[in-house]
């Protein structure tokens, strides 16, 4: 029997059986002796596990999956930014929408342009930088990407700090209209100094409804009439907001009914109609009143007893 043989039949799982068949221990026992020999060697390298399998090694290297090993290719590494750029920008919408800028608020405020500004840089900008700069095996890729993170991510932080510094924290109910007045409009000099006066806190969550009156004193009143002049508008200034049931008498005095904006042509006349079916109240209710804002002026429809805003309609009050 040749020496190889021999070897591989005194080894064997199959022990006698192969001592007495040569032709079993030439096909069968070479094989058994071959795969000992292969797990051997993966020990010795540290490939083998605890069955002594040789596992599918998995790559570290940047850019490949650890499924598969296939690399990511731009188009897909440019998909999972815009996922996650998405996801990002809904979240962003849900808040200035719901918290910040309910209602019209947001396009009375302008607050609809820099939303626009915001989520082209979010959801366009970033991703399509991953499509341009992305390449497997490139040197410098995961600089590139970070570099790509932090600069949307200051984007993002950027937008959002002007968005709230131009959100509404009040309405104000002055004399003949009503005056959104957003949060860097204020002066912090003209913030009561009065712990407990409830005009101290901008709001986060919508405007807050306030009345206002100027200073019963003379020289005082003299002197917000000039500031008025000079550009310091007097429904900008805390200090002169009072309860709004204080305004509701004037407000009230200062109203017009709906007859005039049902008489306009489409499409006023049809807004405030399909406010009108929507709202199930009746014209005879309602009484409005302009609304002023930063950007776009509208109406304020109100109710004829209370004053007390009820809706907005996207119509010119001039």
């Amino acid at each position: 029997m040749p020496l190889p043989v021999r070897r591989a039949v005194a080894g064997c799982a199959l022990g006698a059986k192969c001592a007495t068949s040569l032709p079993a221990a030439s096909g069968a026992c070479l094989a058994d002796a071959a795969d000992r020999t292969a797990r051997r060697r993966a020990r010795r390298s540290g490939n083998a596990d605890d069955t002594g399998q040789t596992p599918v090694l998995l790559s570290t290297e940047p850019g490949l999956t650890r499924r598969s090993n296939r690399p990511i290719t731009r188009w897909r590494a440019a998909g999972i930014h815009l996922g996650f750029s998405i996801l990002v920008a809904i979240a962003v919408t849900a808040l200035i929408l719901l918290v910040w800028y309910p209602g019209l608020y947001y396009k009375a405020s302008g607050a609809d342009h820099l939303f626009v500004v915001l989520m082209s840089v979010d959801v366009v900008a970033g991703p399509l930088l991953t499509l341009i700069l992305y390449r497997h095996g490139k040197p410098g890729l995961m600089f590139d990407l970070a570099t790509i993170l932090v600069l949307q991510l200051a984007a993002l932080a950027y937008g959002l700090s002007v968005i709230v510094g131009s959100r509404p924290v009040f309405l104000v109910g002055a004399l003949d209209r009503f005056v959104v007045v957003a949060a860097n409009q204020i002066d912090p000099a003209e913030i009561p100094t009065d712990p407990a006066s409830p005009y101290r806190e901008l709001s986060l969550t919508g405007p807050r409804l306030v009345g206002f009156a100027l200073p019963e004193d003379v020289e005082a009143r003299n002197q917000a009439m000039f500031d008025e002049i000079a550009g310091k508008q007097a429904e900008m200034r805390p200090r002169f907001y009072r309860p709004f049931a204080e305004s509701t008498a004037k407000l009230l005095a200062s109203a017009r009914t709906l007859d005039q904006l049902l008489a306009r042509p489409a499409p006023d006349g049809t807004a405030v109609r399909v406010w009108i079916e929507g709202s199930g109240r009746r014209p005879a209710e309602l009484r409005w009143l302009p609304l002023q804002a930063r950007k776009r002026d509208m109406v304020m429809l109100i109710d004829a007893q209370t004053a007390q805003p009820v809706g907005m309609l996207e119509i010119a009050p001039w």
